[in-house]
């Protein structure tokens, strides 16, 4: 029946019933307090010319926040969203999301915070600007995609966490991690900081891209490999006096210090699998990189990115997290303070 409803005339007839300077005045029970609730207003007929003769919507005012009224119709609506964005879709977890919604608005309104559309507009745009991305409908599916809302729904959102952000900067505390909780972190997610790998590399250049010079390489190539499986130890020797060697790593025994994977990934992807995939201690066959050469490597070591290269990443992870839990300690703060009244 969703279809037949006129939302913004159904809102106007709705509105004009709750008589908000009574509630106001009056002993309001919040909704998580018990006790009896305030009267609901007489059920309202959309008019015929919005919803058809024979259809009958009533949009009454199911509970009040502050000064914000949720609607029958805004519930369903929030159903809705949260069935678009695979969350569970019950009545009592649309109404919940309603109440944060409108505390939010109360705190905004009293924070002279105002979220416009072309605030928004400027929002998506330094973000399609942080990922490289140009194209509206590309940015679009990409959002899509990682969170699994329809692009209008996620623009929705969008707008709360801006004022979100707002009011953590206003009125929010946020903590900062201890020097003990950065350490604690990277102790525990070592796996997923990431590792860093150390290798030496022989590589081989075609002058051309002939089938004979590529032919020339390649057995040159393969005729390394082949003295280095009997003596892995000697790479290092190999790698310096080796005539045809294009390293510029060359002159250090092609050895390059740790790096971590994701830079050697960005700079060679190719490379980085061979070395990611290679036991310590190992040496390839001969593999074509990324840009055609002809490359033997042999890996020294792999060890997790050190703490003090990654400590300010992880400050900063645990300072969002750290305000995502003030930010919801401080809407609770709100709430208590808040009439919720259950008007039906």
């Amino acid at each position: 029946m969703s279809r037949f409803w006129n939302p913004w005339a159904l809102r106007a007839c709705s509105l004009g019933l709750i008589f908000l300077p009574w509630l106001a005045g009056c002993e309001s029970t919040p909704e998580s307090g018990g006790g009896e609730s305030a009267p609901g207003p007489a059920p309202q007929s959309a008019p015929e010319s919005a919803v058809g003769a024979d259809a009958v919507v009533v949009n009454r005012v199911r509970y009040v926040v502050g000064n914000q009224a949720i609607t029958e119709i805004d519930i369903q609506r929030a159903i809705t969203e949260l069935q678009q964005s695979r969350r569970p879709a019950t009545e009592a977890a649309a109404v919940e999301m309603l109440i944060k919604r409108a505390l939010i608005e109360i705190e905004a309104a009293r924070e002279s915070i105002i979220v416009t559309g072309d605030r928004i507009t400027h929002e998506v745009s330094l973000r399609k600007q942080a990922m490289g991305i140009v194209d509206d409908a590309e940015f679009q599916r990409i959002v899509t995609q990682e969170t699994g809302m329809p692009y209008e729904l996620w623009l929705k959102t969008f707008r709360f966490e801006i004022i979100k952000r707002q009011l953590i900067q206003i009125a929010v505390t946020v903590p900062q991690p201890t020097e003990e909780e950065v350490q604690r972190f990277y102790n525990a997610h070592r796996a997923e900081v990431g590792i860093e790998v150390s290798f030496r590399e022989i590589i081989f250049a075609p002058l051309s891209n002939s089938v004979q010079e590529e032919l020339r390489v390649s057995n040159a190539a393969n005729e390394v490999w082949r003295s280095l499986r009997s003596n892995p130890g000697a790479f290092g020797e190999v790698a310096r006096t080796t005539p045809g060697n294009v390293s510029l790593l060359r002159a250090y025994g092609g050895l390059q210090p740790y790096i971590g994977i994701h830079e050697l990934h960005d700079r060679d992807p190719i490379i980085a699998r061979q070395v990611h995939a290679l036991p310590v201690g190992t040496i390839s066959s001969v593999f074509r990189d990324a840009s055609g050469r002809y490359v033997i490597i042999k890996v020294e070591g792999k060890r997790p990115v050190p703490y003090e290269k990654v400590r300010e990443i992880i400050q900063r992870r645990l300072y969002f997290d750290n305000e995502d839990d003030a930010f919801d300690r401080w809407l609770q703060e709100r709430r208590r303070e808040t009439a919720i009244v259950t008007v039906s």
